[in-house]
């Protein structure tokens, strides 16, 4: 394949990769666990925010193909040892308030992700307690046995 042709068919493919992201894909629910923990603290959460003002900030994303639209709705859950806060949902288009919360948070703490994503399926995703949300994810994942093979879990 020539020069010519590789910049063509690098084009098409571009084009096609831009129509899907701002035409043809359907809305997203996108949740981001950020980890805010002590270990964090210096280079750990300048990484965090450089990664959020990358994915967040429409012309950055845009480069990747990887930009929220209108439709689509942004939660975040910063944690350490246990959920800080919930934000959210925010439409997708809607972000830079997003942005100033993740940069006033200070890093402190121990990381407890397993009760973040759990908190978010309890509360968000099935609208049951904490061990209904987990007892019906190990469910599905074992053939509907029944049987839940998480470590014991706190009521939220």
């Amino acid at each position: 394949m020539n020069t010519k042709s590789r910049i063509e068919l690098n084009n098409i493919i571009k084009d096609a990769l831009g129509l899907y992201q701002n035409e043809l894909r359907k809305p997203m629910v996108v949740v981001f666990c950020l980890d805010y923990s002590g270990s964090m603290q210096g280079n750990g959460k300048q990484q965090l925010v450089s990664a959020m003002e990358y994915v967040l900030n429409e012309e950055n994303a845009s480069k990747d193909y990887v930009q929220f639209r209108e439709d689509d709705i942004i939660y975040i859950l910063p944690f350490s040892s246990y959920v800080l806060d919930k934000w959210g949902p925010v439409k997708g288009n809607n972000t830079d308030e997003l942005l100033s919360t993740i940069k006033e948070y200070k890093p402190t703490g121990s990381t407890n992700i397993y009760d973040t994503v759990v908190e978010w399926f309890a509360t968000r995703a099935f609208n049951k307690s904490a061990e209904d949300a987990v007892n019906n994810c190990n469910s599905n994942k074992q053939g509907n046995t029944g049987k839940c093979d998480c470590r014991p879990i706190k009521k939220m």
